[in-house]
């Protein structure tokens, strides 16, 4: 099992790999998971908006290799000046439960602190338990929103944050109080 871990290696992502971060989570959320059309279509916005940000700093585009083939992308996306989001964190289901997620996901925590964001966004949904146990594992607080009808499914949408520092924690629970 470690032997597989030593053999990721991540690299930044290019423009060539779009038809392959689109094929596979076309794969995954059409074929697998069983979204409707719908999601073709907010698949390539978010396809255009990660482009969109390719050159202009603070954003951390992550691809995984494995034998020099992709394997996985995380995308860590400008929200706004104090906050990152990451889009389109996908594993191959192959590489999954041995660590490479969570070396992804720590990879993006390390470059939002460089690039000096006060906290991370993802969103995903309840039914991916596997995502929102690494989420927990690495400190993000999720807000739970009501069932809805997501992609032609009725879906449990989580947000979650992290937030990057204690200051802008304590600034963030101080702003919440009555």
């Amino acid at each position: 099992m470690l032997g597989d871990i030593i053999d990721i290696g991540f690299r930044p992502y290019a423009p060539a790999d779009r038809a392959w971060v689109r094929r596979v989570n076309l794969r995954q959320y059409r074929e697998v998971e069983g979204f409707d059309a719908g999601f073709d279509a907010a698949l390539d916005a978010s396809l255009a908006r990660i482009e969109a940000q390719r050159t202009g700093g603070r954003v951390a585009f992550l691809i995984a290799e494995a034998a020099g083939q992709p394997v996985g992308t995380l995308f860590l996306c400008r929200e706004s000046d104090e906050s990152a989001r990451i889009r389109l964190f996908y594993l191959d289901e192959a590489w999954r439960g041995r660590g490479v997620g969570r070396r992804m996901l720590d990879q993006a925590i390390s470059a939002a602190r460089g690039h000096g964001y006060a906290q991370i966004c993802v969103s995903t949904f309840t039914r991916h338990g596997a995502a929102c146990r690494l989420y927990h594992a690495r400190g993000f607080q999720g807000v739970v929103h009501p069932p809805a009808e997501v992609f032609g499914q009725c879906l449990v949408q989580v947000d979650y944050h992290l937030w990057l520092t204690p200051e802008d924690r304590a600034a963030d629970q101080a702003a919440r109080l009555p």
